[in-house]
């Protein structure tokens, strides 16, 4: 597991992380979904620690706004929930997001 991930998960308040794009070898809008109550200036400061994550491109939502996009097929949001080659590596909410998928 990469020290950005350990740093990630060592993160209070954190919900979902999902690994994406560069992280996983697939197109994707977004190389890295944050879920809960982060910093952009955290996550960035984490990402800057490595070099090969200077160009992450990153999407951080509030569990609100994560679940309510969810419940209305954001397609953002569901396109990269749903693929199966993307890696959650933090999830607290699955019972909630299964509910806002409904």
């Amino acid at each position: 597991e990469s020290p950005l991930v350990l740093n990630l998960r060592n993160l209070p308040n954190v919900k979902l992380i999902l690994l994406a794009g560069s992280f996983t070898g697939t197109e994707s809008k977004v190389d890295l979904l944050v879920v809960g109550d982060i910093k952009k200036e955290m996550l960035e400061a984490l990402l800057s620690q490595d070099p090969a994550h200077k160009h992450v491109k990153y999407s951080i939502f509030s569990q609100a706004d994560f679940l309510y996009r969810l419940s209305l097929k954001d397609r953002f949001v569901t396109d990269i929930v749903n693929d199966p080659r993307h890696l959650i590596v933090v999830n607290s909410i699955q019972n909630e997001i299964e509910e806002a998928m409904k």
